[in-house]
């Protein structure tokens, strides 16, 4: 460490967690915290669990898992203002006093060093350059013996068809999910970090985003995307115009449930729609309504239904590519939509596909 670095007093940060029935993954991602070589100051939750008598052995489990560890941690568990993940962080966000926000999921089982790998980035930089931090994910809890045997994804429903080589050119781009259009607004130049260990990158997922406190609070999660899908990503392209994005290279976060994890019929096909529809809005309205943005969401389109068709036809399940059928009527009409009308325009479709689906 630097003498200069030595000036500066350490950053603090703690958890900020939205969760919906999740008591046992809740704890396990609280004690994981708890267990960090650098402690959090607090820890933030924000419960829609309708079931009261489970919400509450959930706060007692949490209370004593603290009291355990024996360290000085604020314990905040608040109620939901209603059941979406987009109002409950927020809400968290609202109750939180610690400089970094670590808004990981309430799956999300940390490496015993991944807040203070992170929280390094943070403190080295004095101007305040960084304004978000991830870790790459571990396919492996951090309970086993030794992180050479983790890789740097999460296996997702698509790595059987990387083993068969079935696309292997198409697979390449399976990472640009999340790509779009270039932005001259985001930030770029010299970062305090090792280009070794850390990279600068343009996204961070939500299982794994950590945030400063005050920016979180100004952005906050977009309450328009209701299905929950792609607020991460909408967060990480306006912190990108604030400032910069640094992904430590070392996978030191596991999500214990994967995004793309199979389940459901139904729930596979919900989150296809919502894939789509939330994906039109963000592009919508972080990048206008231009013929440049609506060429880049068919193109978007055209290879996200190759890839869950090839997926879906290897699993035998074609629920998500239904979902993903279904929806684009409806994003159409988001990225048709003025300004006035975006919001609204979401939030019908999203409403009324809840409904129908109900």
């Amino acid at each position: 460490m630097s003498v200069g670095s030595l000036q500066h007093a350490p950053l603090s940060w703690g958890l900020a967690i939205a969760t919906y029935r999740r008591h046992d993954l809740l704890v396990r991602c609280v004690d994981c915290a708890l267990g960090q070589t650098r402690p959090p100051s607090e820890v933030v939750i924000c419960d829609s669990t309708p079931n009261e008598g489970a919400v509450a052995s959930t706060k007692i489990a949490i209370q004593r898992s603290i009291e355990r560890s024996g360290l000085p941690v604020r314990f905040v568990y608040l109620d939901a203002p209603r059941p979406q993940q987009t109002v409950q962080r927020n809400h968290a966000i609202d109750h939180s006093t610690a400089d970094v926000l670590f808004m990981i999921d309430d799956d999300s089982l940390l490496y015993p060093t991944a807040a203070a790998s992170i929280m390094d980035i943070y403190d080295r930089d004095h101007d305040q350059r960084v304004v978000g931090v991830n870790a790459k994910l571990a396919s492996l809890p951090p309970d086993v013996p030794s992180l050479e045997t983790t890789s740097a994804l999460t296996p997702s429903r698509f790595d059987h068809i990387k083993r068969r080589k079935a696309i292997p050119r198409v697979m390449d781009s399976i990472n640009s999910f999340w790509r779009w259009p270039y932005d001259p607004g985001f930030m770029h130049g010299p970062l305090p970090i090792d280009p070794v260990t850390a990279s600068e990158v343009d996204f961070m997922l939500g299982a794994t985003i950590t945030v400063r406190r005050t920016l979180a609070k100004e952005l906050r999660f977009d309450e328009n995307l209701v299905l929950n899908v792609h607020e991460d990503g909408d967060m990480c392209l306006r912190l990108r115009r604030r400032g910069q994005l640094v992904e430590v290279e070392e996978p030191l976060i596991h999500h214990a449930v994967a995004p793309l994890a199979d389940g459901l019929s139904r729930r596979g096909h919900r989150f296809g729609y919502a894939f789509v529809l939330d994906m039109a809005y963000l592009l919508r309205k972080n990048f206008g309504a231009s013929r440049r943005v609506q060429a880049h969401f068919r193109y978007w389109y055209a290879k996200i239904s190759l890839l869950e068709l090839l997926a879906s036809r290897m699993k035998k399940d074609h629920s998500r590519l239904t979902g993903i059928r279904a929806a684009k009527q409806d994003a159409w009409r988001v990225l048709r939509a003025t300004d006035d009308e975006l919001g609204p325009t979401l939030v019908e479709c999203s409403r009324a596909y809840l409904a129908s689906s109900a």
